[in-house]
């Protein structure tokens, strides 16, 4: 009898000890499962290469990297969020620090990664404990999180800067719910720095989470108490609320007012992508529809029906505002995927399930500690058979309607051979079978610890054991289901490599072409100009079976030959005239040299360099980066040029068309020479010999805002040439050209960034310095 009170004081002993300190176990536990699972499965090819722009060249403004549209897609040379987040001066600072000492670590990158992942680890533990989420179920919280499918396939497909932002949510939304309890300096300044460094991340799905997020807190913090003064409540914390929104934007100004400019000339596709009905099985199935990522979409929306059986407690049992915030938000963003905003879905529901699933955790602990009647118990038997029969009842439905699935597969996944099919269906089928095992043994945990039978942390662990093992088997199958992005075959390269002139390519295969500029670019914001040419090329359009790219389709038609889909020549005389010359005109005026495609060009034009897989032609009629033209005409407008350019006579070396009119009359061009002598994103600088009057055309993106021409150090009139490229008119004699990029935006953002970044830290270094004499005064060693 002695020995086992003695042992279940013990047990009590380690129990309250672990609880006591639940944070160090929970960041050793972390890292362990961090370098296991990470390093050796997602981050093996993060080396290599810089993740940020060095600090010391972006403290030099006429250095820093800013909005700069160029013809790829019409988008900012940083105009992609993955690129834009390298010039994040907080990451810039911390990242070249921990580069300097890349002698003694190897993987830099990783090792950045790793820091921020348990950086999030611990801001996660911080918000849960925060909202009254006991230790052990705030540990399992902490480290559920970092194995969401979503966040694996971000960080696996090269999303860094959504995961990079998504780690500073919950030390966001702790720092809120401070300044909203004790509305002092200290949390509004750490509050706003905080959501600025995620701004500068520069992934606007999570921000947009993020906001979402801060602005339900305000709501659950007004309706959760009663104040004496609402009205006076309301405004307070809704003045701090937008304080830290204000903040945070003129932070990061230096990246989003250039931004906001280059809006002004955009045009943005929203790209809605919206979810069927079917998607939502994802939640419970992930290969319900072929593949654990859904591959039009790019996301994964398992969150793991462990944390699923475990969201429902919190639900059933705790039933207050906060919960109903998450649950709310939940259906929200479910709603919103619904209409086709997907991505907030796929990033904010996991991590409101997870949040759930910690508070069901807390609340079973609590019910377990008071005094129950049979009513609460009959309710908690109820909801987990009810669980349990909603997977009996899907196994059961798989199970009876084999034919159906395998039509609705083959709906997701065209083509799909029999075999394939009934691969796909086994695989379901297996996932439901695993569904059952873990929400059983979930089941049987808490029926064991509501009767007293385990202890609370071995509880916790056997949750945490069945979730992390949920997760990682669908993590481990995410390997599977990525496309590995296709390369350049390395002759093709050699060969792009070897020529030294300037010169783009135009190619809508799916290879990597970062070494190499090119005509075409996916982007969801174009710039106007460039939008206006696709719309007439169809250029951007995809090279595919069937030919769809207006380029390629002219070439070759695709015919039925002896029961064999073919594609058949058509010879080029036998090509609309004004369709074969537009083509040639633009090609040669982007300066356009070579040319990649999957299926042979038959065009006198294209001299064929490579024919081994892949074709590459070398356009024997390409113009120069920058050419004069013969003569100039005005035309009222985009339709008009377009029409005139589409004209079978049309030459891009013969006429330029303006929309307004020239300085002065042009000549012929053959007299006139102008050569490259740098070109950089934002520095072109040219040696013109001019004999006659003449208007050269520079074959770069028209955007006013922030390029400005010099000829011979005097700023000249930038003219719109054919519509979207650039036109600059010179008198006869030697010249240097100067095309030089510095938008006033950029300058008064980052004059607006300094300021801000200065206030908040001069905020937190003032209070610290007031709590230290405080603190030094109670001691009697200050006066």
């Amino acid at each position: 009898m002695a020995s086992e009170k003695n042992s279940e004081s013990f047990s009590r002993r380690i129990s309250q000890l672990i609880s006591r300190y639940a944070i160090w176990p929970t960041f050793f536990t972390a890292m362990l499962l961090l370098l296991v699972f990470y390093h050796q499965y997602i981050l093996t090819e993060s080396q290599g290469g810089r993740l940020f722009i060095p600090i010391q060249t972006l403290l030099q403004p006429d250095q820093a990297p800013i909005w700069n549209p160029n013809l790829n897609g019409g988008m900012p040379i940083w105009g992609s969020a993955a690129e834009l987040a390298r010039i994040n001066v907080i990451d810039s600072a911390l990242f070249s620090a921990l580069y300097s000492i890349r002698a003694f670590v190897p993987d830099v990158k990783f090792l950045y990664m790793f820091l921020n992942l348990l950086a999030f680890c611990g801001f996660m533990f911080a918000l849960a404990r925060k909202n009254k989420i006991a230790p052990l179920p705030a540990a399992f919280v902490s480290i559920i999180i970092l194995f969401i499918p979503q966040y694996v396939v971000s960080i696996k497909s090269g999303a860094w800067n959504d995961i990079l932002a998504l780690t500073l949510m919950p030390a966001v939304l702790l720092f809120v719910q401070l300044m909203f309890e004790h509305r002092r300096l200290l949390w509004f300044a750490l509050a706003a720095l905080a959501f600025a460094f995620q701004l500068l991340r520069a992934s606007a799905v999570v921000s947009l989470i993020t906001i979402v997020f801060m602005l339900a807190l305000y709501v659950v913090t007004i309706i959760s108490k009663r104040w004496e003064r609402p009205f006076v409540v309301i405004l307070k914390r809704g003045v701090l609320l937008l304080g830290v929104f204000a903040a945070g934007l003129l932070a990061s100004a230096y990246v989003y007012a250039p931004f906001a400019e280059f809006l002004r000339y955009a045009h943005i596709d929203p790209a809605l992508q919206p979810l069927s009905l079917s998607d939502l099985l994802l939640f419970l199935m992930p290969s319900f529809n072929g593949a654990v990522v859904r591959s039009t979409h790019h996301f994964a929306m398992y969150a793991s029906v462990t944390v699923l059986f475990l969201a429902g407690f919190a639900v059933l049992l705790k039933r207050d505002g906060f919960t109903f915030m998450l649950a709310s938000l939940i259906v929200l963003f479910v709603a919103a995927a619904l209409f086709g905003y997907t991505l907030p879905m796929a990033y904010a529901t996991p991590f409101l399930l997870v949040f759930l699933a910690g508070f069901g955790l807390n609340v079973l602990i609590g019910y377990r500690q008071r005094k129950r009647s049979r009513q609460q118990s009959r309710w908690l038997d109820i909801y987990m058979i009810m669980m349990f029969s909603v997977f009996a009842a899907i196994a059961g439905i798989m199970l009876a309607n084999k034919p159906a699935y395998m039509h609705h597969i083959l709906k997701q996944i065209p083509l799909l051979t029999i075999p394939a099919q009934h691969a796909y269906y086994t695989v379901v089928l297996r996932e439901i079978a695993l569904a059952f095992v873990f929400i059983g043994v979930a089941f049987l945990a808490v029926r064991l610890f509501v009767k007293d039978h385990i202890a609370a942390t071995a509880f916790i662990l056997i949750a945490l054991f069945l979730t992390l093992i949920d997760l990682l088997l669908v993590d481990y199958k995410i390997d599977l289901t990525q496309q590995e992005q296709k390369e350049i075959p390395a002759d093709v390269e050699q060969q792009l490599q070897r020529d030294k002139s300037h010169f783009r390519v135009f190619s809508t295969l799916d290879y990597l072409l970062t070494d190499f500029p090119s005509i075409t670019g996916d982007a969801n914001a174009q710039l106007n100009v460039m939008r206006d040419f696709y719309n007439e090329s169809g250029f951007n359009e995809p090279d595919m079976e069937g030919m769809h790219n207006p380029f390629f389709s002219k070439y070759t038609r695709i015919v039925s030959r002896f029961g064999d889909i073919v594609e058949e020549p058509i010879p080029v005389q036998y090509i609309d005239p004004a369709r074969l010359n537009f083509d040639r005109a633009l090609l040669d005026m982007l300066n356009v040299k070579y040319i990649l495609c999957n299926s042979p060009i038959y065009d006198p034009e294209y001299r064929v360099i490579t024919d081994s897989g892949l074709y590459i032609y070398e356009n024997s009629t390409v113009l120069p980066r920058a050419f004069f033209v013969d003569s100039v005409a005005v035309l009222p407008g985009r339709r008009a040029i377009f029409d005139a350019m589409k004209l079978p006579d049309f030459r891009p070396r013969r006429i330029l068309y303006l929309d307004e009119s020239p300085p002065f009359s042009v000549s012929g061009a053959d007299s006139n020479v102008v050569n490259v002598r740098h070109y950089s994103a934002r520095k072109i600088v040219l040696d013109a010999n001019v004999r006659q009057s003449a208007a050269m055309v520079l074959s770069e993106i028209y955007y006013p805002a922030g390029w400005n021409a010099y000829v011979d150090d005097a700023r000249v009139h930038i003219y719109r040439a054919n519509h979207f490229l650039r036109a600059i008119f010179l008198e006869p004699g030697e010249h240097k050209i100067e095309f030089r990029y510095r938008p006033l935006a950029f300058i008064v953002g980052w004059w607006m960034s300094i300021v801000a970044f200065s206030l908040l830290f001069i905020a937190i270094i003032a209070v610290a310095v007031v709590a230290v004499r405080t603190s030094l005064k109670e001691k009697g060693m200050f006066t």
